[in-house]
C-alpha cells in the first residue's frame, strides 16, 4: 500500500463535480489535508497545504473512493476525523450509484441498437 499524493487542482475538481453541499466540499477539503499529512508522515516529506483556490479545473482521474484511500498510510493511521470520513464515504456511493446507473443506461443503449 502505497499513499498517492493529491493536487489542489484535483483537490477543486473533485469538490466541483462531486460535492452537493458546503458539507461534502469542507469533507473534501478535509479530505486533501489528510492525504497530504498521511502522505508527509508515510515518505518523511514536508510539502505544504496549498491554500491557493485555482480558477481552472481540468479533469479529474481519481475519484473520491481513491482519496479515502490515500487518507491512511501503510500502518493504517488515519489523518481524519470519523465523521468527515463518513460524508466521504456518502459521497463515495452515491457516485458509484451513478456510475452504475450510466452503465446500465448505455448498456440498454446499445442493445436498442443492435435489434432496431
Amino acid at each position: 500500500m502505497s499513499v498517492s499524493l493529491f493536487s489542489r487542482k484535483a483537490i477543486n475538481t473533485l469538490a466541483k463535480k462531486c460535492a452537493k453541499n458546503e458539507t461534502e466540499e469542507r469533507a473534501i477539503w478535509y479530505g486533501y489535508v489528510a492525504n497530504l499529512t498521511a502522505y508527509n508522515l508515510q515518505y518523511r516529506e514536508n510539502i505544504p497545504i496549498d491554500y491557493e483556490t485555482e480558477d481552472v479545473f481540468d479533469e479529474c482521474e481519481d475519484r473520491i473512493g481513491s482519496l479515502l484511500y490515500n487518507i491512511y498510510t501503510n500502518d493504517g493511521n488515519c489523518f481524519l476525523e470519523d465523521r468527515w470520513v463518513a460524508v466521504l464515504k456518502d459521497i463515495a456511493d452515491r457516485e458509484r450509484t451513478i456510475e452504475s446507473q450510466s452503465e446500465t443506461i448505455q448498456a440498454l443503449d446499445d442493445i436498442f441498437r443492435i435489434y432496431s
